[in-house]
């Protein structure tokens, strides 16, 4: 157990560690959405996966077979997303990079918008944005997103298709058993080389490839700092840990930006 008096040294050891840093950075995880009360893609407690199976809705081989399941669920996503709103965590990086650190390059493998609606300027999306559509077929080339209003729509409420070439739409998100695109990870890639400081927020470090990118910016002589309530398996190699979570923490620490400043 962390008393208070710990905790606050570690909140002043996480701010100095931004102040002093030149290239700080954020990589965000399900945790953090979570408090928003979307549920995690992950398997454990408060997973989605408790009430859906991942295998009819949430990989390509179920998108290949039926379309209309995975539809299905990303309207669900779509629902979720919608109706949650940034937590104290988001308001509070989104003002670190307003006030502080200008450029902040945040890194989530995070499908919702809530870093965006917080104030975020430079996210990437490891794992894509469930509420963009794009053609199944990338006939535009990539990432071929089509706007809500451009979709061609069924009456029945079937999967809506590609007004170009009349393939399934899908959601802009990576699903089980595909790759990342190149575009985010080249990003994360390039962070992973110029940061030194990165500030994990909520992550387990239980999917990879993205999970991976903590240590390999460690690997390049970054520091970590980890905000996270349970253990992770980054946690080990972090140089420090705040048992809290992002509503908690990320606050206390623009409080303490605010004082060093002051």
């Amino acid at each position: 157990m962390y008393d208070e008096e710990i905790i606050t040294e570690l909140i002043h050891e996480a701010a100095d560690m931004i102040m002093q840093s030149s290239r700080p950075s954020a990589f965000t995880g399900a945790g953090m959405s979570q408090e928003s009360d979307i549920p995690t893609y992950r398997q454990g407690s408060d997973s989605i996966w408790d009430i859906y199976d991942i295998d009819e809705v949430a990989t390509a081989f179920a998108l290949h077979i039926n379309p209309q399941k995975v539809w299905d669920f990303t309207e669900l996503q779509r629902q979720q997303v919608q109706i949650a709103h940034p937590n104290a965590g988001h308001n509070a990086l989104a003002e670190i990079e307003e006030r502080y650190v200008s450029g902040l390059p945040v890194i989530t493998q995070n499908v919702d918008d809530l870093h965006e609606r917080a104030g975020s300027r430079h996210v990437i999306h490891l794992h894509g944005e469930v509420m963009r559509n794009r053609c199944s077929k990338y006939c535009q080339g990539m990432p071929s997103l089509i706007h809500n209003d451009k979709l061609i729509r069924d009456t029945d409420g079937l999967v809506p298709r590609c007004p170009h070439c009349g393939e399934f739409v899908r959601p802009d998100v990576i699903l089980f058993g595909e790759y990342l695109h190149a575009y985010p990870m080249d990003a994360a890639n390039s962070i992973i080389q110029q940061t030194d400081l990165m500030v994990i927020i909520g992550a387990s470090g239980l999917v990879a490839p993205a999970s991976k990118i903590p240590l390999r910016a460690q690997d390049n002589q970054a520091k970590l700092i980890e905000i996270n309530p349970q253990i992770s398996r980054i946690t080990p190699n972090v140089d420090v840990y705040i048992p809290l979570t992002s509503a908690d923490a990320i606050p206390r620490i623009l409080n303490r930006l605010s004082q060093i400043q002051s």
